[in-house]
């Protein structure tokens, strides 16, 4: 990461002391990935990778309801410093799971039906990131 312009190596072993990582690895939760998400969240933000920024706000909603509170710090910069259409772009990173909520709050699951819900998410993403580069060029504006 250091060779990316990211902090030193020992820094990245710092990651072991956060205290989700050492509970998840003990109590084998998820709570570690939404760790990496936030400390991913924070290089991004920090150097402006603003597509990887989205997928890892989009996968952070995904892993665990808290990720939501990274969507909505982003939104909250962007309508601070007055950039609404920004704001809406971070906001659209929740949609895939508020999406899979509905989806599973809509029983009975079949694994046909599944499949077509992570396909919509996969699709979704990949549409996002695809066309991030020209609404990034055009968020610029305002």
């Amino acid at each position: 990461m250091s060779r990316a312009g990211g902090p030193p190596s020992r820094v990245a072993l710092a990651f072991l002391l956060v205290p989700a990582t050492l509970i998840s690895m003990d109590r084998m939760t998820i709570d570690v990935a939404l760790a990496a998400f936030t400390i991913a969240f924070a290089f991004y933000w920090r150097t402006g990778a603003w597509t990887k920024l989205f997928v890892v706000l989009v996968l952070a909603c995904l892993v665990r309801e808290t990720g939501v509170f990274l969507v909505g710090g982003c939104c909250l910069v962007e309508l601070i410093n007055r950039r609404l259409v920004r704001a809406v772009i971070w906001a659209s990173t929740a949609l895939p799971a508020f999406v899979w909520y509905l989806f599973l709050r809509a029983r009975p699951l079949n694994p046909f039906a599944i499949a077509a819900a992570m396909f919509v998410v996969l699709v979704f993403m990949l549409t996002q990131v695809t066309y991030w580069n020209d609404v990034n060029a055009y968020a610029r504006v305002f």
